[in-house]
């Protein structure tokens, strides 16, 4: 974790404290509320300015912010008002179906967000994906894992719990394999359909964080892709780019895990490349340096290029509003799903809860602007989530407050509200603790 990564999760923060609290606002000023300040980060302040009743800061520690609505019982836990007269321009001087839309209004703006960023996302990126004919031609390839399942390297996936799959992506994704019963996978091998049933801790493996094959897992299985040399690296420095190998001690090559198999089995031993350039072909010599090899990452030590055809999506501007509405609503069903798993314990809380430094973690340090953007559309969904819980302190316990009041037509007393905004605040700085011993501990996991 570096100085960048904080800053970019410092900058994030920031982008969606201040969306929030201006949702607040604004619909405090729309329906005739004073706001007396509206804060970027926290005091000491940077920059200060008053205009009209509301003064706007930049606070000097860039980690939240907040709105001052007058007349309303917050964090702040200012009660002085409460020995005045009610005025008009008062929170607690508005109908409760105002309070209830003020209320709202960061969750509103969280939300807006969320969907704005993920609809220009999607307009302005393409999707890629690999063609699900490209997957079943060249069959997978099982690493460790996926052959302990019952896969076999060369098969062919044709169905996911015994139906067609949509996207080759689906097959990696958690949510497939979340609530069903009978988790399975049917490969096509040897001219047979084999059915492969999937274990009920597979999807707690694939996101645990302590589990020691948790990356084996996720790639249990994956495509099988022919490949060209772009650089020999370290390992096999005279090839060329543009150069195939297509043997190795005179066993055919063709994928790129065959490769990664004869290169593994001679490690520390001189062995015989034959290499087709430009329909040249050579013969070469060449030493395994383990040292130099990194088996789990061939990349790393040889650069080829994987040559898997993949389809590229291109989505209109009003198409792309309704596919980001729906990607950013599909991290609100996402993350209640999770919340159920985690409850039933399905998937376990410390491996999927996370607080500031797990948060810090998942901007790496060559994150792409779409990665950063991506990110931030995610946190603000799910932020918007968080404060929708009817939790005192969070916007959704002030609104369910509200809904309460608005049914039995009678207020709250603000002693009774002052009451449950601290239990609230207690409750959250008890999960604080909880996600922060949590990283703290996860830190530590490789």
């Amino acid at each position: 974790m570096g100085i960048f990564q904080l800053f970019l999760f410092l900058a994030a923060i920031t982008i969606l404290v201040a969306f929030h609290e201006l949702g607040h606002m604004l619909f405090a000023k729309l329906f005739g509320m004073r706001v007396e300040s509206y804060s970027i980060g926290f005091p000491p302040s940077i920059f200060k300015k008053k205009v009209g009743d509301t003064e706007y800061c930049l606070g000097s520690i860039p980690c939240g912010g907040y709105v001052k609505i007058s007349g309303m019982i917050d964090e702040s836990f200012d009660k002085k008002y409460l020995n005045y007269e009610i005025k008009s321009y008062e929170f607690r001087a508005k109908s409760a179906w105002k309070r209830l839309i003020v209320i709202l209004g960061g969750i509103i703006a969280n939300v807006l967000l969320g969907i704005m960023i993920l609809s220009v996302l999607t307009w302005k990126v393409n999707d890629v994906h690999i063609s699900k004919d490209e997957f079943y031609k060249n069959g997978i390839y099982a690493n460790e894992y996926g052959e302990h399942l019952g896969f076999k390297t060369g098969d062919k996936v044709i169905k996911v719990n015994g139906e067609d799959f949509k996207r080759v992506e689906d097959i990696f994704n958690p949510k497939t394999y979340i609530g069903i019963m009978n988790q399975s996978i049917t490969v096509e091998r040897d001219g047979q359909n084999v059915t492969i049933q999937i274990p009920e801790d597979f999807v707690k493996k694939m996101l645990s964080k302590k589990c020691d094959d948790s990356e084996k897992v996720r790639s249990f299985i994956s495509p099988r892709s022919p490949f060209t040399v772009i650089s020999g690296g370290l390992l096999l420095k005279d090839l060329q780019q543009g150069d195939k190998i297509v043997k190795v001690n005179n066993r055919d090559i063709t994928y790129c895990d065959e490769l990664k198999t004869q290169i593994m089995a001679n490690i520390g031993e001189e062995v015989s490349f034959t290499i087709d350039r430009n329909g040249e072909i050579l013969c070469q010599q060449y030493v395994i340096d383990g040292r130099i090899f990194d088996h789990s990452n061939l990349e790393y030590s040889l650069v080829v290029n994987l040559t898997i055809k993949t389809e590229e999506v291109v989505h209109g501007f009003f198409e792309s509003i309704k596919i980001g509405t729906i990607r950013a609503f599909n991290v609100v069903s996402d993350s209640v799903v999770g919340m159920k798993n985690i409850l039933n314990g399905t998937i376990s809380a410390s491996d999927n809860v996370s607080g500031p430094i797990g948060m810090v973690k998942m901007f790496k340090s060559d994150i792409s602007c779409v990665g950063f953007f991506t990110i931030v559309a995610v946190l603000s969904m799910s932020l918007a989530l968080m404060n929708f819980l009817p939790i005192p302190a969070l916007d959704g316990g002030h609104a369910l407050l509200i809904i309460l009041e608005m049914v039995f037509r009678r207020k709250i007393g603000y002693r009774i509200l002052f009451v449950l905004q601290c239990i609230g605040m207690a409750l959250l700085l008890m999960l604080f603790l909880y996600t922060a011993v949590n990283d703290v501990r996860n830190f530590f996991v490789k």
